[in-house]
């Protein structure tokens, strides 16, 4: 594949990594089409001519040999949905055969990769390699038995130190034989993506998602380039300097928020939120912790989403604390969940002695919360902008450090 020109080439070689279902057109012919990989370059296949005769003859994971095919450059319409590396595009003719070769496709080309940076910098959605060690993974399914999906979330870093969130659809992992229950097999590990689906969006930054062509080598780096300087880097302190900050940051609140205490919310109402240090008490009222919601919105009286399933959400009102004043809260589905470790689905079906334990606890947390005003009023209400059970203690020390010193110099 990686030797196409669109000239002078009859035939062509590669794995078959993909294949879509037989469709029609318009005009009800039957059509195709696939992707044939060589190990450093992919290519698309389609096939109109008698797509009924070669269907069959196309089967994922086989390595196969083209002959009398039809090359051509991609055209820019085709590279709306053809992001395969190759500039060229295949299609075959009714004379075309296809035969399958028992020698395995190696790459005679390492994988060149990409840093996050250099991926977010690119102009529209494309096909990237990259290496990156993944320090966490999530799962997340489907609430609708009549439409199950599932997928893992992995939050990674590269090497420059850059974190990006990873998706892996299931469709995908069962490919390589991964289930729901392999989700710590992804913790911990270096894994070189090859063809993973790079997309920014203005509400949710850079995706990188799997796709039907997509390669996972989860710790076998052999067919990349830089391999060696990769793993050389997992083992150096300071990889695991950067592993550290990112377990803080995933899940901390926002840093550029200003430190603060609960009896200065006076201060800054209408203003800039500020982080606090607080002891947070739930509201033990069982019945009011959950609410059922549309799976899109979560709104409870969902008019819009054409019919989408209802699940389970968290609305836990509460009370935070710390030694200068107290405030009045509400923690919604994500905050609730890291505060009580599960999620509303799985509150839902304990049972009620069980949910009243859960709920009767008192967790010392950082908070970004901001003051608000309702109608009006000043209400003693804060609204929480971001919560972390994982406190770094060392810069609120510092923080009580310096506060100490501005009120002495303050009163001298």
């Amino acid at each position: 594949v990686s030797e196409l020109v669109d000239f002078g080439c009859d035939g062509v070689r590669g794995k078959v990594t993909s294949k879509k279902d037989l469709g029609q057109t318009k005009n009800g012919k039957p059509w195709f089409s696939f992707i044939l990989d060589d190990g450093a370059t992919d290519i698309k296949v389609t096939v109109f001519n008698n797509a009924d005769k070669f269907f069959n003859d196309v089967v994922v994971g086989q390595t196969i040999e083209i002959t009398q095919i039809r090359i051509s450059i991609k055209s820019e319409q085709s590279k709306k949905f053809d992001h395969c590396a190759s500039t060229y595009e295949i299609g075959l003719k009714d004379q075309s055969v296809i035969k399958v070769v028992e020698d395995q496709v190696e790459s005679k080309i390492k994988i060149q990769t990409k840093t996050i940076n250099e991926i977010t910098a690119l102009d529209s959605t494309q096909a990237v390699n990259c290496i990156l060690f993944v320090n966490n993974a999530f799962l997340k399914e489907s609430q609708d038995p009549q439409k199950p999906w599932w997928n893992i979330s992995l939050q990674a870093i590269d090497i420059e130190g850059t974190s990006a969130k990873v998706t892996l659809w299931n469709k995908e992992l069962e490919k390589y034989q991964y289930t729901k229950q392999d989700l710590q097999k992804f913790k911990n590990q270096t894994i070189g993506f090859y063809k993973l689906m790079a997309k920014k969006d203005e509400k949710y930054g850079l995706q990188l998602q799997a796709n039907g062509s997509t390669q996972i080598y989860a710790n076998d780096l052999s067919n990349f380039e830089k391999a060696e300087e990769h793993i050389d880097f997992k083992n150096s302190a300071a990889f695991q300097g950067m592993v550290q900050q990112l377990k803080y940051m995933e899940t901390s609140p926002d840093q550029r928020s200003k430190f603060g205490r609960m009896g200065e919310m006076k201060d800054v109402i209408g203003g800039d939120s500020i982080r606090c240090l607080a002891l947070i008490f739930l509201n033990a009222n069982v019945e009011t912790a959950t609410y059922v919601g549309c799976s899109k919105c979560k709104k409870k009286d969902c008019q819009g989403c054409d019919g989408a399933p209802t699940r389970k959400y968290f609305k836990v009102s509460g009370t935070m604390a710390d030694n200068t004043g107290v405030q009045q809260a509400t923690l919604f589905d994500n905050q609730a969940e890291q505060i009580l470790g599960i999620s509303a689905e799985q509150f839902s079906v304990m049972e009620p002695n069980d949910q009243q334990k859960k709920l009767q606890q008192g967790i010392t947390c950082e908070v970004v919360i901001k003051h608000q005003a309702q109608n009006g009023e000043m209400r003693e209400q804060a609204r929480i902008q971001g919560l972390s059970k994982e406190t770094n203690y060392t810069e609120w020390f510092q923080y009580k450090v310096n506060k100490l010193i501005g009120d002495k110099v303050g009163m001298m």
